[in-house]
């Protein structure tokens, strides 16, 4: 199903849908949670060539005229062109574990596909006989996902290169080929059978001589054993060619309801009801691994495999096509699982704000009342930020975004009318701290960049502007006439009857005779009319002398007509337009929806959202609530475009605010006599979980009967790893009672085990049921357990390696299948279950692991305390403060700090069992001397296990190397550096200028003192050791200027405290 195009409020049109279906009694299907599963689904006619016979019966007469029947013949070949050396674009919906991620040895990678009959396109295997087959209960797919490690792909440089390679002459391959990160290598279909000592399942000639694909060469010996076929025992079962049967148990069709997830519910129906195809792996990572290992999975085309003969002495590799590739981490067994970050995840939640800070943590040289006032701004979710004044100074000001922590004064009053001219006069001075507030006038000057960028709405606000003013001014003209007996259109059509009847009885008046002379004079007379100034200045200037009130009405209702909908000859109506309904006017249409998309904060840059980084760390879940004065303001900045008529007091601007008033205070019949949804709350999660399951489920609870209100606004995935969701009601209200997150039942993972190594495999059967139960028993059916080698075993699960010495690791599928069909037919009630033959949808439901679910109440959020009487909305002249002596350093000083990110004021480091980003904090001394130039910092911390000598950070460093966060004229290389002494190893961070020296090298690049005020970073991944107590641990910074030998920090290093989770 193709993808929608993205609209930020595609959850609000799809619940009116879901309203008027609820409402005609229309039933969908999957209910949200619940899932269905195919054995398969193959299409009308699987790719290949095909032959039409057709015989037509005729009558025709002979000569004679008598009837003759014939048989016409025909014949008809066409060819069914499925993809099958590569994949359509998009159509990998998700794999598991996503590229770059890590996890477990057990774990058996999966692929999702958005096309439910992918896998079955192709056929894969000619056996037609088995019951199975005929009984339409599994097919064998043409796609396998496929385990590997680095060894195992990895080419030898004589087999890629030179006169021994196995490419030479093949064109294009001259200078040799060269192996992917995913040793791939890219080639011409038509030319893998020229690949020396190797045999390939791909015989067919491609219709095009051209297609190419990605080809992966496999071990004659790894080959077989992931083709073979196995006994009960487990052991090799002669046979003379490859065995693909197994592979039927591994692919499948899973229908779901897409309620609640970001992605899924992009290729969903109108219903929530989506389809995807799932081929998953029976090979798992190495078991005996002890460090972190790289895996690669690959998604091959076994079409053909079963049709080779096995490989003969002669034959070194076998040829696969892949599909689709990617790379991740096998990690030991004791390593954190799926369940260990949802518990994290659920132990962070908070509100959006930046780490907090008490007064006592301030310059205590600072007053107490500046240092709490201080506090409390950054309490209340305000960041310090540059600020350049109009007279050019460069001061520091407070912002604030739309997202904000804390609640609303519900003193505060909604204006619904314009704002401002420029925004200037939307600033505040914060009179304790000298500070201006530009939160209100960054909004803005926000929105009127925006509309200005978005060159539809200004075209469209021009329109509107123009009806509006013209409508209003001729509404306007027709009150200032009134005086003088002139009517309108409509009241001059309505009093034409009497007219006319007036004329007629003209003849028959006497009070228009004419007597006499003096009459006939003065029969012409008019006495003089003083002229009426109908134009829009000097109606406005007369007006606003007097009342301004009903001018300002006749141009609301104005808008009221612009912004209606229409009725069926095409007149406005009473009702505004709500979407839902035909507008009146199409221009009106557009910018209603451009301003409810800002309101949804589409487009809205996100440094504007989230101005502080550190209020979202890794790991965590940030609530927050939208300010909609904020959101007024930004609005207010789109809508003063096109105001061609008056810049001290613009009415029409005016009357957009009231229609779009009438719109959020009209009920909505398609949305169930609702108040159209705006979001109001909302929340954050950045979590390794959102790369792991990109649709993780985000469920409100609203406890309420159907049609049951929308709560969720809107959910997007705004990076790779987070994900950010608004919601039209608060937390604790009716509607909004619980909040769950919770894994998608189409990403859910697969396992090998319960427990998998070297020595033994245990599983965890689970029930299964043919017929729908309400409450499903949780309880396992058996959990057996096999030993390694698993001889005198009544059935053996797993390979761990071949009599060859070929390390296998993979599921043994059948006898998988049959024991498991066979301990379900025992010991299920057959009420409940009556399958009698192993399928792929029964090993997916068994080996599909548990789906977690965070259940959470989010934070009441406090009343604001800021917004008081005693702030002004001038700054008073600053005075200057008397002298007092400082102790100026006498060489460079930087004060160095290194923090967790989520609490860059506090060197505790808590010691986890996963991997998190350190923050190293790197400040100049504000008095220094910033004449010299800075060359090189370096860090250095020792490397070992955690035990009884010195106290060290971490064992190694895995992770993904060290960023910069604000100053970019440096860059930071990690290094591992083994000691020439006593070989130990220590991590060496280097911060190194961006710049190139300017005599060619022959000095080192350096950066001007007055350039490197702040030079922060950030180490990503770092494993830190686990003691059983708080520890310190110490570390060495030297520090290097031009001309000058390197030398230590001027201030005492603070140590890292490593210290229990609690603690920290």
């Amino acid at each position: 199903m193709p993808r929608r195009e993205y609209d930020p409020r595609q959850l609000v049109f799809r619940h009116a849908r879901r309203c008027q279906q609820f409402q005609t009694g229309a039933v969908q299907g999957l209910q949200p949670g619940e899932e269905r599963l195919y054995a398969f689904l193959q299409p009308g006619l699987r790719g290949g060539k095909y032959t039409i016979d057709v015989q037509q019966k005729i009558s025709v007469d002979d000569n004679s005229g008598k009837p003759v029947k014939k048989t016409l013949p025909g014949t008809q070949q066409f060819y069914v062109d499925f993809p099958e050396f590569q994949l359509p674009d998009g159509e990998v919906h998700s794999v598991y574990p996503p590229e770059g991620h890590e996890e477990r040895a057990e774990c058996l990678p999966h692929v999702v596909l958005n096309t439910p009959t992918m896998p079955w396109e192709w056929e894969a295997s000619n056996i037609h006989d088995t019951t199975d087959f005929k009984e339409n209960r599994n097919r064998v797919p043409w796609l396998a996902v496929l385990v590997f490690t680095k060894e195992e792909l990895q080419l030898a440089p004589s087999d890629l290169k030179g006169d021994q390679s196995l490419f030479k002459g093949i064109p294009g391959f001259e200078d040799g080929a060269k192996q992917g990160p995913t040793f791939a290598i890219h080639m011409k279909v038509d030319d893998v059978k020229k690949i020396k000592s190797t045999q390939t399942p791909m015989t067919t000639p491609p219709l095009d001589q051209e297609v190419s694909t990605d080809m992966i060469l496999l071990q004659k010996d790894l080959f077989r054993s992931l083709f073979e076929q196995n006994g009960p025992d487990g052991e090799p079962v002669g046979s003379s060619n490859p065995n693909v049967r197994p592979y039927r148990f591994l692919a499948h069709r899973r229908d779901i309801n897409a309620d609640g997830m970001a992605v899924a519910s992009t290729l969903a129906d109108d219903h929530d009801q989506a389809s995807f195809s799932v081929v998953f792996s029976h090979r798992t990572g190495p078991v005996d691994m002890k460090v972190p290992t790289a895996c690669i999975a690959h998604l091959v085309s076994i079409r053909g495999v079963e049709s080779m003969n096995w490989p003969t002495s002669d034959v070194r590799f076998v040829a696969l096509s892949t599909l689709h590739s990617w790379t991740y981490t096998g990690l030991p067994p004791e390593t954190p699982s799926v369940r260990d970050m949802f518990e994290k995840l659920g132990n962070s939640s908070t509100v959006l704000q930046p780490p907090l800070v008490s007064a006592k943590d301030l310059d205590p040289k600072t007053p107490l009342t500046v240092r709490e006032r201080l506090a409390a701004r950054l309490h209340d979710g305000y960041t310090l930020a540059r600020y350049r004044m109009q007279t050019g100074e460069r001061t520091a000001c407070f912002f604030r975004g739309p997202l904000i922590p804390v609640k609303i004064p519900e003193t505060a009053v909604r204006s619904w009318s314009s704002l401002s001219t420029s925004g200037q006069d939307l600033q505040i001075m914060d009179q304790a701290l000298g500070l201006m507030d530009i939160s209100c006038s960054a909004a803005w000057q926000l929105g009127r960049t925006l509309a200005m960028a978005d060159q539809e709405f200004i075209t469209r606000i021009g329109l509107v502007r123009k009806h509006i003013y013209d409508r209003g001014l001729e509404l306007s003209q027709l009150q200032a006439l009134k005086p003088h007996q002139v009517c309108s259109h409509n009241e001059l059509l309505a009093q034409l009857p009497q007219i006319v009847s007036d004329l007629h009885q003209l003849p028959r008046i006497h009070r228009f005779a004419i007597d006499n002379g003096h009459d006939q004079i003065r029969r012409w007379y008019r006495p003089p009319v003083e002229p009426v100034d109908l134009s829009y200045q000097g109606r406005k200037t007369a007006d606003l002398t007097v009342n301004e009130e009903p001018t300002k009405a006749n141009f609301i209702d104005a808008a009221m007509e612009v912004s209606s909908a229409a009725n069926a000859d095409g007149s406005p109506s009473k009702q505004p337009y709500n979407e839902y309904n035909v507008p009146y006017s199409p221009d009106w249409m557009a910018v209603l929806k451009w301003v409810l998309n800002r309101l949804f904060l589409a487009t809205i840059p996100h440094h504007y959202l989230l101005p502080e980084s550190s209020a979202l760390p890794h790991e965590s879940i940030r609530f927050f609530r939208i300010d909609w004065r904020w959101m007024d303001a930004l609005i207010d900045g789109a809508l003063s475009l096109a105001n061609h008529h008056d810049q001290s007091k613009d009415l029409v601007r005016d009357a957009i605010w009231a229609a779009i008033r009438r719109y959020r205070e009209t009920a909505v019949k398609e949305l169930g006599n609702m108040l159209p949804s705006v979001p109001e709350y909302g929340c954050y999660i950045r979590s390794t979980l959102i790369s792991k399951f990109p649709d993780l489920r985000v469920h409100v609870d609203s406890g309420q009967s159907s049609p049951k209100p929308l709560v969720l606004l809107r959910h997007d995935i705004i990076s790779s790893d987070t994900m950010l969701c608004l919601f039209s009601h608060k937390p604790g209200s009716p509607e909004f009672q619980k909040l769950y997150l919770i894994q998608p039942p189409h990403q859910q993972t697969f396992v090998a085990a319960a427990t998998l190594d070297q020595q033994h495999i245990k599983m965890a059967y689970r029930k299964a049921y043919t017929v729908h139960v309400n409450q499903p028993d949780g309880n396992f059916l058996a959990e057996p357990d096999w030993p390694r080698p698993q001889k005198g075993s009544s059935v053996s699960v797993y390979s761990w390696e071949t009599a060859q010495g070929v390390k296998t690791h993979r599921l043994i599928m059948e006898n998988l299948a049959k024991d498991y069909l066979s301990v379900a037919q025992k010991k299920m009630d057959p009420s409940l279950f009556k399958e009698t033959t192993a399928t792929s949808t029964l090993m997916a439901w068994q080996l599909g692991s548990i789906s977690y679910r965070l259940k959470f109440t989010p934070p009441t959020l406090t009343d604001s305390h800021l917004l008081r009487s005693d702030i002004a909305q001038n700054r008073p002249q600053p005075r200057l403060p008397p002298a007092v002596p400082l102790d100026t350093p006498w060489r460079p000083a930087y004060h160095y700090r290194i923090s967790p990110v989520g609490n860059p004021t506090s060197t505790k480091i808590p010691m986890l069992p996963i991997q998190q980003d350190l923050l190293f904090l790197i400040n100049l001394e504000p008095h220094t001397d910033q004449q010299n130039y800075l060359e090189e910092i370096q860090f250095s911390f020792p490397l070992g296990k955690a035990g009884p000598g010195a106290p060290v950070l971490m064992q190694n460093y895995t992770g993904t190397g060290a960023e910069m966060i604000t100053n970019i004229r440096f860059n930071v290389l990690l290094n591992i550096v083994t000691s020439e002494v006593d070989k130990s190893l220590s991590m060496v961070l280097r911060l190194l200028p961006r710049v190139r020296s300017k005599d060619g090298g022959k000095t080192h690049p350096r950066v001007p003192l007055r350039s490197c005020h702040e030079l922060s970073f950030v180490l990503n991944g770092v494993l830190v050791n686990r003691y059983k107590q708080n520890t310190t641990v110490k570390y060495t910074v030297l520090e290097t200027y031009a001309g000058q030998a390197s030398m230590g920090p001027y201030y005492e290093l603070p140590p890292i405290e490593l210290v229990l989770p609690q603690n920290s």
